[in-house]
């Protein structure tokens, strides 16, 4: 099983995770968004996988300084909200576990555990 984790470098919830992963001895790659080749297209991926509701970061302070029609366009419109993702990584909710075909946001041991199996 293939197993990659999508963060930003300084964020504690991927530590958390990657911590975890290395207790439960998977291996694992991490890799940082602003990083990813084509993170546009791959992002427009998690989301037909996983939801534009869990993949969009409502909750950081770069989406709550938004005007709310920008706001509310984002959350609507996956296309708007994965070019705005692309250009600020920080409006991606972190961590994004891919494991195979699981696309997991956020960090849960028993949800990672569950898309590990």
């Amino acid at each position: 099983m293939s197993v990659t984790v999508y963060g930003m470098p300084s964020c504690d919830t991927v530590k958390k995770g990657t911590d975890w992963l290395e207790a439960q001895g998977e291996p694992y790659e991490r890799i940082d968004f602003p990083k990813v080749d084509g993170l546009e297209d791959r992002l427009k991926t998690w989301i037909d996988k996983a939801g534009l509701t869990n993949v969009l970061n409502t909750r950081a302070i770069v989406f709550k300084k938004l005007p709310a029609e920008e706001q509310a366009r984002l959350k609507e419109d996956a296309d708007a909200a994965a070019a705005a993702m692309a250009k600020n990584p920080y409006l991606i909710k972190r961590p994004l576990l891919v494991a195979d075909t699981a696309v997991v946001l956020g960090f849960r041991a028993d949800t990672w555990e569950a898309a590990l199996k």
